[in-house]
């Protein structure tokens, strides 16, 4: 019933790797959920900084099909 679609962009490997180990340590208890999510956040944000945001935005409206 619920469908996370793929992330059609560059990087989208370093944004799942920055997920599921956050999502590891919460699993085993050495973070807490908000803790996880709060970092991951962060995380996503900084790497999508680095690859250039307008850029990054770009990639994942084409591959949504977006248009103006």
């Amino acid at each position: 019933k619920v469908m996370l679609p793929y992330l059609r962009i560059n990087g989208a490997e370093e944004y799942w790797r920055a997920l599921d180990q956050n999502l590891s340590e919460t699993m085993i208890g050495r973070l807490k959920p908000k803790e996880a999510l709060d970092r991951t956040a962060q995380e996503w944000n900084d790497i999508t900084t680095r690859r250039g945001r307008e850029a990054q935005l770009k990639q994942y409206q084409q591959s949504m099909g977006y248009r103006k």
